[in-house]
């Protein structure tokens, strides 16, 4: 079956006293996909994000939005298929929590009861107080905790496509942390189409599933994490992750990548440690680091047992990644 093209981008372009913003950028996303628009600050990423939200209009080009412009689409309509997420969250001071999550869904018409239903699943998967949050107000709230409700906000007319901002640029490390793996866990995530700006590379390569690199108002590259890593188009491409370069490459090769450079046999050793072969190279160092004198024991889906230490793991990753230079 054909992928659903969710999100199309027709050759945007946006000047301010005729100098591009955004000059002349074209993609697509299917369903269920996450974009990663990548670049230091002023590269046009957040204007990018802001014509697919609909916030600035382009001078020319065209966005479509499951397959229908948005040119052509109502406000409520818009509304309904799009979840915003932005860095400074912009929560309605006066507002409580509730009311703030309940923004789109009282403009899109819901009744209270359903509205009410809501707001309080939404409290409760995105780990805050359906009892204690409900009813008060955002300065309340810790920063991570208006982020949440902010997340809350954004999801709460079940939104098809979900547009972040920088989302989590303000945002303690622990707290960024837990954030994020609700969004790679939380059904409420699942089969979303997203669109995610950052500067950050390290959160680019774990969210994405297709990473936009732009400079200048241009795209550089577009393509999944392996092919920025190891098929760079241009120097701006390679210079660009140069100083993350190998810890990417690790934490973004699995070990079924490397299945058939691992050696079927071992000398004995105390501890066996199973693996699966969706596992990343950084977390299979990390266990044997953790384990002290080990093995992995890595089996395929068709039964196939491999082993690795440190010195197997580097030898099929070098061979590896020469197959694919």
């Amino acid at each position: 079956m054909k992928a659903i093209e969710m999100i199309r981008v027709e050759k945007l372009t946006k000047l301010y006293n005729k100098i591009p913003a955004v000059s002349d950028i074209s993609f697509t996303i299917k369903k269920g996909q996450n974009m990663v628009l990548l670049g230091t600050s002023g590269c046009g990423k957040t204007t990018t994000l802001k014509m697919i939200n609909d916030l600035i209009h382009p001078d020319s080009g065209e966005v479509w939005l499951d397959e229908v412009s948005t040119r052509k689409m109502k406000p409520e309509v818009y509304r309904k298929k799009t979840g915003y997420v932005l860095q400074n969250i912009a929560l309605f001071p006066h507002f409580t929590i509730a009311e703030n999550i309940a923004v789109v869904p009282r403009l899109l018409g819901w009744d209270k009861d359903k509205i009410r239903r809501r707001c309080l699943e939404l409290l409760e998967k995105l780990h805050l107080s359906p009892d204690k949050h409900y009813s008060i107000y955002p300065h309340q709230l810790s920063g991570g905790q208006q982020q949440r409700v902010g997340l809350a906000r954004a999801l709460a007319a079940e939104p098809s496509i979900l547009l972040m901002d920088e989302p989590f640029g303000a945002l303690d490390p622990i707290t960024r942390a837990s954030i994020k793996k609700d969004i790679a866990q939380l059904d409420e995530f699942k089969d979303k189409t997203i669109v995610l700006v950052t500067h950050d590379v390290q959160e680019a390569f774990e969210l994405g599933d297709i990473i936009c690199l732009m400079d200048k108002g241009e795209i550089i590259q577009q393509g999944n994490p392996e092919e920025l890593l190891f098929k760079p188009a241009s120097a701006f491409v390679s210079g660009f992750f140069k100083e993350q370069q190998l810890l990417l490459e690790y934490q973004n090769t699995t070990l079924h990548k490397l299945f058939r450079w691992l050696p079927e046999t071992h000398t004995f050793v105390q501890n066996l440690i199973s693996v699966s072969p969706d596992e990343k190279l950084w977390q299979a160092f990390e266990k044997l680091n953790t384990a002290g004198k080990s093995l992995l024991v890595i089996k395929d889906s068709g039964g196939r047992q491999k082993y690795a230490d440190h010195g197997a793991l580097l030898h099929a990753f070098t061979t590896y990644k020469n197959t694919i230079a």
